[in-house]
């Protein structure tokens, strides 16, 4: 199959697919539309977003993102508020409060520097394969001087580009805007990978997958949700793979849960896994012991030792 021809397949099925599965497990997508645009609910959010921000309330979890091999290969820095309203209602509904008001730059900001600050600990405790990946809003893409920004952070704390990940969704590669091309390509340049987060629930062109520098695609969890009992859900995991190696990009799925998935995935063509299977969001303490835990065992094979007990597995029992 010509790959012009498996996008346009993809893209009609992945779209029906998506909107369906959204509209049916995430709540906060169609109880926004019901109600419309509240403005003293985005107000409130607002408030709670500032007030959050000024108390410095925000704070970064982690989850790792496992090869075929066991080995943690990356791992995701993921937004926690310490404020009631935003502890309720999730990153999903507060996230776009933010890009609408302006404060994404701040908070987007704050996000990446705790996570290069977390990223030189580690690498400090002999972690240097450890990539890190961090989401990225368009409004902070095409914010001018977003990238000679995020390039001084990374040098403040020693951090070398080549093991940042910035996650943009699939609909902020639809910007066919200058700046963001722009940005994307100062970045790029330095070393600096991107990833489609979301894969499969937006609307992108293969001229756009072609022309940005684009090295990682992300299966949207509402696939691999339904790959076990789907057909059509099974069909556009292949097709998502399909793409993928025809475009040389790495694969990575999201919100993988049971080991069935996994062996699925494995026989699709992805070998990169992220879920609750293999650790849900865990404390930058608990995932540094993690990762130390795998290097320990690792260099125990290695040297022909016998592993103390088994390899992590689901949830990680660290304190």
């Amino acid at each position: 199959m010509k790959i012009a021809t498996l996008f346009e397949t993809l893209l009609n099925s992945s779209t029906t697919f998506s909107a369906r599965s959204r509209r049916d497990t995430d709540p906060a997508v169609p109880s926004r539309k019901r109600r419309g645009f509240d403005h003293r609910r985005s107000r409130e959010i607002e408030a709670a977003l500032r007030s959050t921000l000024a108390a410095d309330g925000f704070s970064l979890n982690y989850q790792p993102i496992f090869d075929h091999e066991g080995r943690v290969v990356e791992v995701e820095a993921l937004l926690r508020a310490q404020h009631p309203l935003l502890e309720r209602i999730g990153p999903g509904e507060y996230i776009p409060i933010a890009e609408e008001t302006g404060l994404i730059l701040p908070i987007g900001e704050l996000v990446l520097r705790m996570a290069c600050e977390r990223l030189s600990l580690w690498r400090a405790s002999g972690l240097n394969s450890v990539h890190l990946a961090v989401n990225v809003s368009c409004i902070q893409m095409v914010n001018p001087g977003f990238a000679e920004r995020a390039l001084n952070i990374f040098a403040e704390h020693g951090i070398p580009p080549e093991v940042l990940h910035l996650e943009l969704t699939e609909t902020t590669l639809l910007r066919d805007t200058p700046p963001l091309e722009a940005q994307m390509g100062m970045l790029a340049a330095a070393g600096v990978a991107f990833s489609i987060d979301d894969f499969g629930t937006g609307y992108s062109t293969l001229e756009r997958l072609a022309k940005l520098p684009i090295s990682t695609m992300k299966i949207d969890q509402s696939f691999v949700r339904e790959i076990e009992e789907n057909q059509r859900a099974l069909g556009i995991v292949h097709a998502m793979a399909d793409l993928a190696r025809h475009l040389n990009l790495d694969l990575i799925a999201e919100g993988v849960e049971r080991a069935e998935q996994v062996t699925m995935l494995k026989a699709i063509g992805c070998h990169k896994f992220q879920g609750y299977f293999f650790s849900r969001p865990i404390s930058a303490e608990q995932i540094l012991a993690v990762m130390l835990d795998i290097r320990k065992r690792a260099a125990e094979r290695k040297g022909g030792a016998e592993p103390g007990g088994k390899p992590p597995s689901g949830l990680p029992d660290v304190a």
